[in-house]
């Protein structure tokens, strides 16, 4: 991003965006997905403002935020707690634990890392044996549908998401690295077909 100025600006977009009554449903619909249990070991991955990772610690569980953006973790840290701690990734590093998570959480982020491959290989390597992946992101489908309204409009979609796959093209990356999905559904207001969103659970195979 544009310098701490922008990084700033996007953080309390987000901030605001985490208010909205339909982020709270979406993320409760993650949370009855996930099927959580007290005490798992939780990663909120990208985890922004800190939010959901606060409902993922009043869920039960022990829970490390994590996000690139300091202006972010500002936000998250005074949220700290004992079972709830928020970490800064370096973005050349990424994820740097083994068979470490019973569950990674991934809302509205896996469209904005810079190497997917490399990013879902690293939550492979950091979950247990059959550890899961809960992903919300925009369905690609949704977002051709709506271009030429988008173009009239003068509507700009987010200049940071650099991958854009609708649920099935990502189930099939997914898969490559010894994924499975358990399960999935759609979310938001439909246009046409499509939805805005999806939602998917996520098993690995891992010995």
């Amino acid at each position: 991003m544009g310098g701490a100025a922008e990084e700033i600006r996007y953080a309390n977009k987000v901030w605001a965006y985490q208010n909205r009554i339909d982020w709270r449903l979406a993320a409760r619909v993650v949370l009855r997905m996930a099927e959580l249990w007290p005490g798992a070991r939780v990663l909120d991955f990208g985890c922004g403002p800190g939010r959901f990772s606060r409902m993922l610690h009043e869920s039960g569980c022990d829970v490390v935020g994590a996000d690139v953006s300091e202006a972010m973790l500002q936000m998250a840290l005074p949220m700290t707690s004992p079972g709830l701690k928020f970490v800064k990734l370096d973005p050349k590093v990424g994820l740097d634990y083994d068979s470490e998570f019973d569950f990674i959480f991934c809302l509205h982020v896996l469209g904005h890392v810079g190497d997917l491959h490399d990013t879902i290989e690293q939550f492979r390597r950091a979950l247990r044996p059959n550890g899961k992946v809960l992903v919300v992101n925009p369905n690609l489908l949704h977002t051709m549908l709506r271009k030429p309204i988008d173009w009239m409009t003068g509507y700009k979609p987010d200049p940071t998401i650099k991958h854009r796959f609708t649920c099935a093209q990502l189930a099939q990356i997914m898969a490559h690295h010894g994924f499975e999905k358990e399960q999935s559904c759609s979310w938001g207001g439909r246009f046409l077909f499509a939805y805005p969103l999806f939602i998917a659970r996520f098993t690995v195979s891992k010995d």
